[in-house]
């Protein structure tokens, strides 16, 4: 039976009143990590984000009082969530929430930051390729894309033997999926970062993605830099 967005947005509805209900809407590590790792890959107080799959807000509510001069946009397939979340940060000029499931998602901003807080694993695989289809039409060449992701293996084994955690879709993806997604539409994987946060194995895996552009120039580093990129080899 073909789980449709109805559903999808149904299933939400309920799971993150459910969330808010038991005042599990605060932040935790895994938000905390994701907003470590866009600071990382260059995230400012300038920068315009988008947050695909915002949920209950949480790691929504860490980007909006980060930025201060920059437009924040969450977008998610629930309905009932983004009323919520336009109420909650309604104090927030720069922070909008949209309702859309991504497939003909269209702004007047051009994003310097796309950010999917393990998300992609809950929608259907035949649908990523639009999905990035539409990102190439909303970033810029120098924007990143960050995509916060249960590592493949882990989500294997509880598939295997905790399938009563699972979500109403739960698919483990490789990094062979993101490859392919990223180079045909456009972008390619500049690094992929897997984590810890509640296992002694690997949980989660933070991919950076990028527009594809040519380099203009490679430089050759000056004597004293390659000398101490040398030393540092040795260490």
């Amino acid at each position: 039976m073909t789980t449709t967005n109805k559903d999808v947005a149904e299933f939400y509805d309920k799971e993150w009143a459910d969330f808010n209900d038991k005042g599990l809407s605060k932040p935790n590590s895994r938000h905390r990590t994701i907003l470590k790792n866009l600071k990382a890959a260059g995230l400012t107080k300038s920068s315009n984000v988008l947050e695909v799959g915002c949920g209950l807000g949480s790691l929504s509510g860490l980007i909006i009082k980060f930025l201060s001069d920059g437009n924040f946009i969450g977008a998610d397939i629930s309905p009932k969530t983004i009323e919520l979340l336009k109420k909650k940060y309604s104090e927030f000029k720069n922070a909008d929430f949209l309702v859309t499931d991504m497939s003909n998602f269209k702004h007047n901003i051009k994003f310097d930051f796309v950010v999917f807080p393990d998300v992609l694993e809950h929608i259907p695989v035949e649908a990523h390729d639009n999905i990035f289809k539409t990102l190439s039409q909303i970033t810029h060449n120098d924007s990143v894309i960050l995509v916060n992701n249960p590592e493949p293996f882990a989500l294997e084994w509880i598939i295997k033997n905790k399938p009563e955690q699972l979500q109403i879709i739960d698919q483990p993806l490789h990094i062979n999926h993101f490859s392919n997604l990223s180079y045909s539409n456009g972008f390619y994987i500049e690094s992929v970062m897997p984590y810890s946060l509640h296992t002694y194995q690997y949980d989660y895996q933070n991919i950076i993605i990028k527009p594809i552009k040519s380099l203009q120039e490679v430089a050759q580093k000056k004597s004293l830099d390659a000398i101490l990129a040398n030393l540092k080899s040795r260490l």
